[in-house]
């Protein structure tokens, strides 16, 4: 595996994408499940031959996977194996952009920003599907974003830009909490 990674990256997404296959024709999720985890080595091993150092290339494909697996799982009725498997990948992709968003002066900006994106994204995934957890997890993520920055701006000194994000993201989410709040009624109604 060390001497020949890319061609053990090759067989692994080779064999991923025929058991994946298997899998889909024939209905066997754990097939597939198993499928796509080597689909996500294969992905690993060959970021790693081309010395890819940025960990959301690692990060956001095995998020999206894990809460992927959390959403079938869920349409198959295991509720509280998907809830974990769910928050797990949820928790997986926002924490790599949040410690690297932590990062002193502007190289910490840009992780911040995908961030606010990524919590947002979470935040409307678990308001469309109406699940709580993802929801409060988007809304954590947000909050621990923002008090990050605060303390790393305190710490760290302050760009002008930073602090017009922070305000920016607080502003978009009081004005979406307000517009939330004067549409409840049709909100619920749908």
């Amino acid at each position: 595996v060390a001497g020949t990674t890319t061609a053990t990256a090759a067989s692994l997404a080779f064999a991923g994408a025929l058991y994946l296959t298997i899998a889909y024709r024939g209905r066997r999720y754990r097939l597939g499940y198993a499928a796509m985890a080597m689909l996500q080595l294969a992905w690993v091993l060959a970021l790693m031959k081309q010395d890819v150092r940025e960990p959301q290339w690692y990060a956001i494909p095995g998020g999206l996977y894990f809460a992927g697996m959390g959403f079938l799982e869920r349409r198959r009725g295991r509720r509280l194996f998907a809830v974990l498997i769910e928050s797990f990948g949820l928790a997986l992709l926002l924490l790599t952009s949040f410690i690297q968003s932590l990062r002193g002066g502007d190289a910490g900006l840009p992780y911040f920003v995908l961030l606010l994106v990524e919590a947002a994204l979470v935040i409307w995934w678990g308001a469309v599907r109406r699940i709580r957890i993802p929801f409060f997890i988007g809304i954590g993520a947000t909050a621990l974003n923002v008090a990050g920055q605060i303390v790393v701006l305190f710490l760290g000194g302050s760009t002008l830009l930073r602090w017009v994000i922070i305000g920016g993201a607080g502003l978009l989410f009081v004005s979406a909490a307000v517009f939330v709040e004067r549409q409840r009624a049709r909100i619920i109604r749908r």
